[in-house]
């Protein structure tokens, strides 16, 4: 029976260890100002289409290329009251960078240009809230770039 107790024990004081161990992640938001965005070529656009990223600036690898983590968010709103927000988890403590993107039924490449084109040397700190006011963008342009 004692060694059932000690098993046990250790078991849930392992897990307990490797629980705590994980980076803790918090929840960023952040609005999208789309009023005025031209699109040339590209009608029906949504907030949907629009694709926030966050990539830490940490690497990891040999060589250090690839970034210890990367998120991606699709935005929601209404395109047609002009604004789009976005909500996605970041690890805390970690700096990144975010920058939008864009998915739409282009035969090619599609490029957002935005106001910030990236914002780098953001941060989310453990002792903030659950919920931590992102980056804000607005978008300039949208466009197709036509794959040659």
């Amino acid at each position: 029976m004692k060694i059932k107790i000690i098993v046990v024990a250790s078991l849930l004081l392992a897990f307990g260890l490797l629980v705590r161990t994980s980076t803790p992640a918090q929840v960023m938001t952040g609005l999208i100002q789309v009023t005025g965005a031209k699109a040339p070529g590209l009608t029906g656009l949504k907030c949907g289409d629009i694709v926030v990223e966050a990539v830490s600036r940490e690497r990891t690898g040999k060589p250090a290329l690839t970034p210890k983590w990367q998120r991606q968010a699709k935005a929601t709103g209404s395109w047609a009251k002009g604004y789009c927000s976005y909500k996605m988890k970041v690890e805390t403590n970690s700096f990144f960078s975010m920058s939008l993107g864009a998915e739409t039924s282009c035969n090619g490449q599609t490029i957002v240009k935005s106001t910030p084109p990236r914002a780098n040397g953001l941060k989310v700190d453990t002792s903030a809230v659950w919920r931590t006011d992102g980056q804000n963008f607005k978008i300039d342009s949208i466009r197709c770039v036509p794959i040659k």
